[in-house]
């Protein structure tokens, strides 16, 4: 006769014998009480407190590691020596769930317990200090789990001892550690050294630095398994909520890297979120942000104001000389010493002018910069730099610029070195913020220059040839254009 038992302990049983013609049944049936022992290991313990606190109860931590119920009626434990210490209390263990064994109820006073198992044995295993062991029985007497523990095997010998991994030996010292919970211990939770089954972690992540509109951004991230098995899963890349690339990592065994790079196309400058998720049997997520630059020359000083009349601000104007929009976050302005960056999201179109001003606003294109840095009247150093560190354009003025108080300086030529004081001239009464300077040529600006014919008499029965000289007085190049000759 085969037999499965499900449920362990001190179990009835009966037999009966049934035939036909059977002249006597009272002899057909047998009743016995036969005993059903639970498998090794399907309890682990997970914590010992051998030297607790003040007046802090003794506690060991069992966790089940069955799939069904356990029945811990007729349970018992007992440390190095023989006597059991029944417990005297008769529950049902679900599987993954925790159980307590103490001393005395008193350890509810230094533990959030509520929703824990908790069983109070009739009696306790006075365990010792240094080394002793730790056996859990079932109700048959079998050793379903057994420590053997040091105190050595730990560091703070006023927190309990904690198992790293319960799929790792039980007698192995360097399975198990002190507790790094600031309560000493972590009754009925997951202990504060656990390795776990499955955990894929970002250990690191590189970003360049210096990063432009232009550039493609390369960007490598570092996996670590800290988990027992090995996994591989899915990594995704988002920017600013959308998703950009996905790949499949390689399995990752426990305590080995991976690392992965995306190259991603050249994005806007200013300042953009990354998100990263992992999702394989276990999950990681990661978020920074990071920002994208302009190039030099980009965005240019294009007039300033660095000796005001008394009461007025100071104020430098800037032109942006690119394709792309941008946000005035991304820049900061500075003087020899002072970095000084602009909070506003205000965004600078291709062609704009915005003047970043030192504390009041006075035409509605300016914005406003906390911790103005604060420019010598006569010599000081301008810099525009964005939050890559990039120098977007920087100038040096001195006494002989012959600067006037009042009378801002302007650029003249956009293309020209904004570092040649020839470049620069004051203008001729205030200043001309947020508008084309009142020194520079239109950026085209056609003028004919003379006009020829190829006969000193034009007649009316024959066609003449005019020839007309054109320059561009203006700063950028023209397209083609049109003549319209009128008579």
């Amino acid at each position: 006769i085969l037999l499965e038992f499900h449920t362990g302990g001190f179990q009835p049983l009966q037999l009966e014998i049934t035939t036909t013609g059977d002249g006597i049944l009272w002899n057909n049936l047998y009743n016995d009480t036969i005993p059903i022992g639970y498998p090794t290991g399907c309890i682990a313990i997970n914590e010992i407190a051998p030297t607790p606190v003040e007046s802090q109860p003794e506690y060991v931590e069992l966790v089940s590691q069955d799939t069904a119920m356990i029945d811990l009626a007729g349970w018992s434990i007992r440390d190095a020596g023989q006597q059991r210490h029944l417990f005297n209390d008769s529950l049902m263990l679900h599987p993954a769930e925790y159980l307590i064994l103490t001393a005395s109820n008193a350890l509810d006073s230094y533990f959030n317990l509520q929703n824990i198992a908790v069983i109070v044995p009739e009696s306790w295993p006075t365990l010792n200090n240094s080394t002793d062991s730790v056996v859990v029985l079932d109700a048959v007497g079998h050793a379903v789990a057994q420590v053997g523990y040091n105190t050595t095997w730990g560091t703070n010998l006023s927190a309990s001892l904690e198992r790293r991994a319960l799929w790792l030996p039980g007698q192995n010292g360097e399975n198990w550690g002190s507790c790094l919970s600031p309560e000493g211990g972590t009754p009925g939770l997951p202990n504060s050294i656990a390795r776990l089954g499955y955990a894929v972690v970002f250990d690191s992540i590189s970003i360049p630095t210096g990063l432009n509109y232009v550039t493609p951004i390369s960007i490598s991230v570092d996996l670590t398994s800290q988990g027992h098995f090995a996994e591989s899963g899915e990594l995704r890349l988002s920017i600013d909520g959308r998703l950009i690339l996905s790949k499949t990592t390689p399995e990752i065994q426990f305590d080995d890297m991976t690392s992965q790079t995306f190259t991603l196309d050249p994005i806007t400058p200013g300042e953009h979120q990354l998100n990263l998720i992992y999702d394989g049997t276990s999950t990681a997520t990661l978020d920074t942000n990071f920002w994208v630059g302009v190039r030099s020359q980009d965005i240019i000083i294009n007039e300033m104001m660095v000796w005001p009349d008394v009461g007025e601000p100071e104020w430098v104007e800037l032109l942006n000389r690119s394709t792309q929009s941008i946000p005035l976050n991304l820049l900061g302005i500075s003087d020899v010493s002072h970095i000084a960056w602009c909070d506003t999201i205000t965004i600078i179109n291709p062609g704009d002018y915005l003047t970043l001003v030192q504390d009041f606003s006075q035409n509605g294109c300016e914005a406003i910069v906390r911790s103005w840095p604060g420019f010598g009247n006569q010599s000081d150093a301008i810099r525009i730099l964005d939050r890559t560190g990039t120098v977007i354009d920087s100038l040096a003025y001195h006494a002989e610029w012959n600067l006037t108080q009042g009378r801002s300086f302007e650029r003249i030529w956009p293309d020209s070195s904004t570092h040649s004081a020839s470049n620069w001239t004051a203008h001729p009464d205030y200043g001309s913020p947020c508008e084309l300077n009142r020194a520079t040529p239109p950026a085209i600006d056609l003028a004919i220059l003379s006009l020829e014919l190829d006969t000193a008499t034009c007649r009316t029965d024959t066609e003449s040839n005019m020839l007309l000289k054109i320059t561009n007085l203006g700063y950028a190049s023209s397209s083609t254009g049109e003549i319209f000759v009128s008579i």
